[in-house]
């Protein structure tokens, strides 16, 4: 059994288990509607938007400040994970983000259709797919 710990909405930790596979028939007939409603792939390409930020943005760096309990964590907790609230709220004037700026600000673009909520639905953030083809990625 696989267990990972993550990050409610809310910011709370909690351990999320796997519960033993269904039956091969079963589980083959069902597998593509369980991914259709939960989308598993939308926490990678939150977690690429996270490095992203950390490439492109010197002061998020340091490992104390994107750790679960970090600033920049708890700051885009406040900021509903809205990438350009948190920006407009808690990123000062010394902050660099000259590399997601550049060409029109394709990178920031990027990195806020990456960190950022699902909705209800498991949609708001682009899939790997659809990141791929992003113009920052294209042609940055």
């Amino acid at each position: 059994m696989y267990e990972a710990e993550a990050l409610t909405p809310g910011g709370a930790s909690f351990t999320e288990s796997t519960p033993a596979p269904p039956a091969a028939a079963a589980a083959l007939a069902l597998s593509p509607f369980v991914w259709g409603l939960n989308r598993p792939d939308l926490f990678d390409t939150y977690s690429v938007g996270i490095i992203l930020m950390q490439l492109s943005v010197p002061n998020l760096r340091p490992k104390s400040s994107m750790a679960i309990t970090g600033i920049f964590q708890r700051n885009l907790l406040n900021a509903d994970y809205s990438l350009q609230r948190w920006r407009d709220k808690f990123a000062g004037g010394n902050w660099d983000f000259s590399m997601l700026d550049a060409d029109g600000g394709k990178g920031w673009d990027l990195a806020c259709k990456l960190v950022c909520k699902r909705n209800s639905l498991q949609r708001g953030r682009l899939s790997a797919a659809a990141a791929t083809r992003h113009p920052y990625v294209l042609f940055g």
